[in-house]
């Protein structure tokens, strides 16, 4: 089972458990799809997935899906979601809403973009999680600071694209990110 199978089931499962049934066929925006990875498997369990994000990450699918019109770039100004009112039942972000700069212009365009009957649902990272998710920094959700983010890439704390960084140039790096990216 692939990590986005198991994302899959654990949305479905919880999303049912929750008292929604979420039936074959139904329509499902992925906010901040990435890749497309998990609207592709949406797809594949037969539900009309689709997803939009601001910048699509890298994958081997992004092109083919971006040309289908299965996943979509969000409009920044004015901010709007790439949909029509009323098209989805079910609206799921993983790992998106930590990103969010403005909570009620979001809120609004899920709302604008769910049926009256739909429902959302929204993984993000607990503000006190061991280690930061992105950066990989222990506490770097609770401490931003320039010394702690220094003294972490000093110790060789990096991502993968951060391998082969300077000490500098990691610390500068994961402070941008949280500072300007994360909230």
């Amino acid at each position: 089972m692939t990590k986005e199978s198991e994302r899959v089931n654990v949305q479905i499962t919880l999303v049912q458990d929750l008292g929604f049934k979420l039936n074959a066929g139904a329509t499902v925006l992925d906010l901040g799809c990435g890749a497309g990875s998990i609207v592709k498997q949406y797809r594949r369990l037969g539900y009309e997935a689709f997803g939009c994000d601001f910048a699509f990450k890298t994958g081997p699918d992004v092109e083919t899906l971006r040309s289908e019109g299965l996943i979509r770039l969000i409009e920044r100004v004015p901010y709007r979601l790439p949909f029509a009112d009323d098209s989805f039942d079910f609206v799921i972000s993983d790992q998106v809403f930590e990103h969010v700069k403005n909570y009620d212009e979001t809120l609004s365009e899920i709302r604008r973009v769910l049926k009256p009957d739909g429902v959302s649902l929204h993984f993000f990272p607990s503000r006190y999680t061991p280690i930061e998710p992105h950066v990989h920094v222990p506490l770097a959700t609770i401490i931003q600071k320039r010394w702690w983010l220094a003294n972490w890439a000093l110790l060789g704390v990096r991502t993968p694209d951060q391998k082969g960084m300077s000490t500098r140039e990691v610390t500068d790096a994961n402070h941008v990110y949280l500072t300007g990216h994360t909230n």
